[in-house]
């Protein structure tokens, strides 16, 4: 009796709707945090320009020419739900435009790199004289030689981020070489929305308990093995009658 008891019950809790992995596109508006600072103009505030740009260069006079990029999109505590971790996260860029308005192309293949910023900072007030710290770079793109989309994987950073493991103050994105690579910023309008920088997440289940996305404490799957039998009845048979505690259901 005892046993087609548990047995109902197993097989009542396996008829939950699974919960599911989410997707989660962050988009920040004109209120967003981005600048690209200049080395040429190193006191410029350029926070309300629709512009950001990356690259290296050095003028005939010995002059810095150089650009770097800087994004902070609003994640924090709050961004995940109750026992979500973040499984993949991407920044997307795209690069739509060079200096070739102005007669000024290098050909040359570019790279872009990207970092995280250590130090708070302001798109009203940040110029190349005050622009924050940085870690090394986490990834580099190379060998880009055409206008389109660039990603980079920051799934760890956005967990972080998202857990309050660690400070949120965004990405920089700075190149070692001389091609001009010019993205949209939050504030610019009149243009699709994916050519502006965004954030793609997908949120999940952390599983933390047995990888499947229910805590053990209301998992009928008590082997993680994704199936609901007469296993797991046995398994909870032997934890119902015995002394051992829970921790005899862990695989």
């Amino acid at each position: 009796m005892i046993a087609r008891i548990l047995l109902a019950a197993l097989l009542a809790a396996a008829a939950l709707p699974a919960r599911a992995d989410r997707l989660v596109q962050v988009r920040p508006g004109p209120e967003g945090e981005d600048v690209a600072v200049y080395g040429f103009f190193p006191a410029l505030a350029r926070g309300s320009y629709d512009t950001l740009y990356s690259f290296s260069a050095t003028g005939d006079a010995g002059e810095d020419h150089s650009m770097q990029t800087f994004l902070k999109f609003p994640i924090g505590p709050g961004f995940l739900g109750a026992n979500e971790t973040v499984k993949l996260a991407e920044l997307r860029v795209t690069y739509a435009f060079d200096y070739g308005d102005n007669g000024n192309v290098n050909d040359e293949p570019g790279s872009l790199s990207c970092s995280v910023v250590t130090q708070p900072w302001s798109e009203s007030n940040a110029t190349w004289s005050n622009r924050p710290a940085f870690a090394p770079p986490f990834q580099t793109l190379q060998n880009v030689t055409a206008l389109g989309p660039l990603s980079f994987d920051v799934t760890s950073v956005v967990q972080a981020w998202a857990t309050g493991a660690t400070a949120n103050h965004g990405f920089a994105l700075t190149a070692a070489s001389e091609r001009v690579l010019g993205f949209y910023s939050f504030e610019k309008t009149g243009v699709d929305q994916n050519l502006r920088p965004y954030l793609l997440a997908i949120v999940g289940p952390s599983g933390i308990a047995d990888a499947d996305g229910y805590g053990n404490a209301c998992d009928p799957d008590l082997n993680g093995d994704g199936i609901v039998n007469f296993t797991d009845l046995a398994r909870l048979k032997a934890w119902f009658f015995g002394s051992s505690g829970p921790s005899a259901l862990v695989p």
